[in-house]
């Protein structure tokens, strides 16, 4: 027999990452991206799984961290004097990231 509790806690702990993420990402700057790399590349499909999800059911509260997480990635795209692996980084983070929630 399934526990329904116990999804409900996953999902409540993976939108808290997800939102986590969020913040994080909204005050990140360019030399942190190099440091997430490993991370970010191990990671990626999960991270999309999980984060499309979170956009699916984000509340109108938490929706302000995604849109400030989007603005930030938007300003790096743009961002002069970042080398290749930076940008690597930066173009899988805006595939995950980046949205129309609003």
């Amino acid at each position: 027999m399934d526990d329904y509790s116990e999804y409900q806690h996953r999902d409540q702990l993976v939108d808290q990452i997800c939102h986590t993420m969020c913040k994080l990402l909204s005050v990140v700057s360019p030399a942190d991206l190099l440091q997430l790399q490993d991370l970010i590349v191990m990671h990626i499909d999960h991270l999309n799984v999980q984060f499309c999800r979170f956009k699916n059911r984000v509340v109108p509260e938490k929706a302000t961290a995604v849109m400030e997480a989007n603005n930030r990635l938007t300003e790096l795209v743009a961002e002069e004097g970042l080398h290749g692996e930076q940008r690597q980084v930066i173009s899988l983070l805006c595939n995950t990231f980046l949205t129309d929630i609003g």
